[in-house]
Parts: C-alpha cells; structure tokens; sequence
C-alpha cells in the first residue's frame, strides 16, 4: 500500500506531506538565540541548545559529537563578540553559520582581560569583548531579526509565519526595553553605587545610561577581605550599594552585604536555560532591580 503510494504521488507530480524530518534543525550556542528560534520557528522548526543545565554556555566545551551535530544542522546560530569560544576552534559550514550579532559588530563593548580562579581549581578569563548583548534588549531585537532572516532563507514558503511571529517577539523585546529604560531613569536620580559580581552587565548599563562596576565573585563562593575592600571602594560613601547577582549568592556573601548595607538583587543574564523562559526571567529581573533601586 505504501508502495503504490508513493509511486502515485511521484506520477502525479504532488509533494510528500511534510514530516518532522522536515523541520529545520536549528542548533545555538546559548539560550536566549534557542528562546528566539522557538518563538519565531514554531512548529516548523526544531531547535537544539546542547550546552548541559548549571554551566555557562560562554566557556562550556562539547564534545565532538556535538561538534558534529552542529555540523549537520540546518542553521547554526552564534552570538557573537566572542561568546562560545570553541566555535573559534571548530570547523562549522560558513553556508549555514548566523552570526547574529553581525550588524552592529562596531557597537561591542572591549572587555578587559581578567582571569578567575574557581574555588574548585578551574579557571577562565573575561576580556576581548562583552559578549552578553543581548541584555541590551534593543540588540535583542536585532539578533531575534538575524534569526528570522536565516529561517526565511532556508524555508522562503513560510516567510510570512516567521515575520509574524518574528514581530510579536520584538514587541515583547520593547516592552522589556521600555521598562528597563523607566527604572534606570529613576535609579540614576539616586545615590547608588551599582556593583556587579561579574563581568556581564556592560550592555545593560550602556543601553540604560547606568554605572556599574565590576567584580569578579563567583556567586557561591565566601568573599575573602580582599574582595570585601574592593567592593568598598567601588562604593566610594554612596548612599546604597546594590549588588548585582548572577545567581543567588551564598549566605556568607549576602550576610557581608548586608552587613556593609549594601542591597543585593538577582539579576539572570539567562544564558543558560532555567525556571521560566527568557522573557519571564527578563521580567522578574527588571521588577527585582526596580525594587532594589527604589529607597526613600
């Protein structure tokens, strides 16, 4: 029955139905590019974010076997500026190879090089360039439009659900640059010193006219007196100190904190997949930093 099936559409000249092999496979380096390939591909699109729950994606290795599977995948997105290092190293199809970040690759941000130890032993370096740019949600934007751009091109019969799911992800992306534009207008008119425990805010604070100085703690980690006489002197006699987190700090971190009155706020760069989606965590992290910035 199969057979002669097949055989009639091949004589009639008709197109087999679509089957889930033919979904694009769309493979990222990090979660906020997987979040906006599944908001934008739907049902037409299979997206792969092979980097495992609780590493950073920036500075995970695959193996190479995942090399490979990003090899043989429809779309390859990469952020950009830097991030993911092993894309360096790695030989990927140029023809199927989105660097997203590419129209305003003359806006990244120098990073200076910083190498941190791990409590473990491990270590890795910050510098070249800020490679979080997504936190710059109107970049966000146009990283969500170098997305579609790809799909488009590989699927041009479903142009019009793409740009149309393309343009709802980019008013969700302006509601969130809308609301971080309104509570950094606010924050700036305060005595505050804004003090992240990483390297990865630089976007955020360029795109919302905010001073943020940089640490480099490891959120789980005990801050030794030295790291505590640093943060004093990025605190310089301001009012309050809002210290901004990647992740929940330990409880010897957040007591020091307090202890100096200092205001501590999570505030997820989402690179890696987590409780909620990317916009979820958007949104608590905004209103969390509106709390932590907003004293009488």
């Amino acid at each position: 029955m199969i057979g002669r099936l097949c055989l009639m559409i091949f004589a009639l000249g008709l197109s087999w139905p679509a089957a889930a092999a033919d979904k694009l496979t769309v493979y990222t380096v990090n979660y906020p590019l997987a979040y906006f390939a599944e908001r934008i591909g739907g049902d037409a699109a299979e997206v792969v974010f092979p980097a495992p729950q609780g590493q950073d994606p920036a500075f995970w290795e695959p193996s190479p076997e995942v090399i490979a599977a990003f090899q043989q995948a429809d779309i390859i997105l990469l952020n950009g500026a830097g991030y993911a290092r092993w894309v360096e190293k790695a030989s990927l199809p140029r023809s199927r190879t989105v660097e997203t970040s590419k129209l305003f690759a003359d806006r990244f941000i120098p990073a200076d090089t910083v190498v941190h130890t791990h409590a473990d032993g491990s270590e890795h370096s910050h510098g070249g360039f800020a490679a979080i740019t997504w936190l710059d949600f109107s970049l966000a934007a146009m990283q969500a439009e170098a997305v579609a751009t790809a799909m488009i091109k590989a699927r041009p019969d479903q142009a019009d659900a793409f740009s149309s799911r393309l343009t709802e992800l980019q008013d969700d992306l302006a509601e969130l640059d809308n609301q971080a534009s309104k509570i950094a207008y606010s924050a700036v008119n305060q005595d505050i010193a804004m003090i992240a425990s990483h390297p990865v805010y630089q976007y955020f604070a360029r795109a919302y006219g905010l001073t943020i100085d940089s640490l480099v703690w490891e959120p789980e980690d005990t801050p030794s007196e030295k790291q505590w006489i640093d943060f004093d002197a990025f605190r310089a006699g301001a009012e309050r100190a809002v210290m901004l987190w990647e992740a929940t700090p330990s409880q010897a971190a957040a007591q020091g904190l307090a202890d100096r009155g200092g205001v501590g706020t999570v505030f997820d760069p989402a690179g890696n997949r987590g409780e909620g989606d990317f916009l979820e965590r958007m949104r608590a992290n905004l209103d969390d930093f509106a709390a932590a910035t907003t004293f009488e």
